[in-house]
């Protein structure tokens, strides 16, 4: 992943990756607002915590200004298509993106024409890890977590959740697909990548995973249908006023 190209222009087996940290609790741009649709607004007034609400704004605000520059229109002419899983699109334009957030970091992908799906988790302490991996994960990833030293489980399990997350995001079936369905790399130390898809053993190879430690504390995973190799652009800026 490198940051040294010019955004704003998708080629093919490109992915643009941005990523955000939002300054709490005085994130909330006027022009994030006045951009949202109508329902997004009304959306965002039924979150109970300020919080939350100015997190919603800020992803919908960020995420419509990135598309407005790929696809050289208006923030607040962005109409979005969504599917019954609730995954957006933009049926009239030749561009797929994908949205994770976690607490004040957000994370969003595009493609120029290949589905895409992104999540950035932060790595913190999990008592319940165990039993979440023995309920979600395949019993291949649970037996392997398990068999890393003590010291590399947290980081194995969230090496496996923001995949497995990011698969499930760029096939737009929600949890629909069940995350015992299919198996993904296990080894923090190693890259990401889908080894099996129960009763879609050809499947595998439509799909490529690339993961990414985006700064300490934090795990990335970006999952794009494609034939080939992608090339993947890792943009961070300091501030959103770079858009």
């Amino acid at each position: 992943m490198n940051k040294d190209i010019q955004p704003f222009s998708l080629q093919p087996d490109i992915i643009h990756v941005w990523v955000f940290s939002l300054v709490e609790p005085d994130f909330e741009y006027p022009m994030w607002v006045q951009s949202l649709s109508e329902e997004e607004r009304d959306r965002s007034k039924q979150y109970k915590f300020e919080i939350d609400r100015l997190r919603f704004v800020a992803r919908r605000g960020l995420l419509r200004q990135l598309l407005a520059k790929y696809c050289g229109t208006a923030p607040g002419e962005i109409v979005y298509k969504t599917n019954q899983f609730g995954k957006l699109s933009l049926p009239s334009k030749s561009i797929c993106f994908n949205l994770s957030a976690s607490q004040n970091k957000i994370a969003i992908a595009f493609t120029p024409q290949n589905e895409v799906g992104v999540d950035i988790e932060k790595v913190h302490s999990l008592p319940e890890l165990s039993c979440i991996a023995e309920t979600r994960f395949s019993s291949v990833e649970s037996a392997r977590l398990f068999t890393l030293a003590p010291e590399k489980q947290l980081d194995g399990f969230y090496h496996v959740w923001t995949q497995k997350e990011a698969f499930v995001k760029a096939r737009g079936e929600g949890l629909s697909l069940p995350l015992d369905n299919f198996s993904v790399e296990v080894d923090p130390d190693v890259p990401g990548g889908i080894q099996t898809i129960k009763g879609g053993v050809e499947e595998v190879s439509a799909w490529k995973m690339y993961t990414k430690v985006s700064e300490p504390g934090w795990r990335l995973a970006v999952c794009v249908q494609a034939e080939f190799e992608q090339d993947v652009h890792l943009y961070m800026p300091a501030s959103v006023d770079f858009i």
